[in-house]
């Protein structure tokens, strides 16, 4: 039987096995069409002998954030068990993110904490423009005619105002943005920012490719 100051034991329990920590969290795009969004994690495991996988939760309606916990097995019987851990040891792990991601992202779920990362959807528009006074000053795509854009977390199907989810983006302000979402009467829905470029002179030649539409 495990003791009770067994590193395996003290580990939080998961839905399956038990979590334990990770260091990193990324998602990568594999080189096919459509791209296929993986997600990567990287970490330390205390047993030499223990295997680590990435366990989608299980929800009866899609969630914001998809939970994804970081779990880790030991096969074989319990009494064969190190009293501690050896050194521990590097692991890596990936999992096809088709079929488990919320509507804004996933959320990774390990024995040292969470950690939300948005993804983006198949059929998202990309929008690139600079935040002058607050505002998103559109500057792609071209088939928007609207000059300024609004930002909200709600989505086009959802029942509530997009005024409930606005973006505030005044820490943006002179930044060029790049952003994923839905486009629909002068609001961006879903929308995530994906990158921001805060640099003067970026800004100043991101503002000569994509000339202000206005003008």
């Amino acid at each position: 039987m495990e003791s009770s100051g067994s590193p395996l034991q003290a580990l939080p329990v998961a839905q399956t096995g038990r979590l334990i920590e990770f260091e990193t969290a990324e998602i990568i795009s594999l080189m096919i069409y459509p791209p296929r969004p993986v997600l990567v994690v990287t970490g330390h495991k205390p047993y030499p002998t223990m295997k680590v996988e990435l366990v989608p939760l299980v929800y009866v309606r899609t969630p914001d954030y998809w939970g994804i916990e970081v779990v880790g097995y030991v096969r074989g019987r319990r009494r064969l068990l190190p009293a501690a851990p050896a050194k521990p040891i590097p692991y890596s792990v990936e999992l096809d993110l088709a079929g488990v991601v919320g509507t804004l992202g996933i959320e990774v779920i390990g024995a040292n904490g969470t950690e939300q990362i948005p993804v983006a959807t198949d059929d998202s528009t990309r929008f690139i423009g600079i935040v002058n006074d607050g505002r998103f000053r559109r500057m792609f795509p071209p088939w928007i005619h609207d000059r300024y854009l609004r930002l909200t977390t709600v989505g086009a199907k959802d029942e509530g105002p997009p005024e409930a989810g606005e973006i505030d983006l005044a820490p943006y302000e002179s930044s060029v943005l790049k952003v994923l979402g839905h486009y629909g009467d002068g609001w961006i829905y879903s929308a995530m920012v994906v990158e921001e470029v805060s640099d003067s002179i970026l800004s100043i030649v991101a503002q000569q490719v994509f000339p202000d539409p206005a003008q």
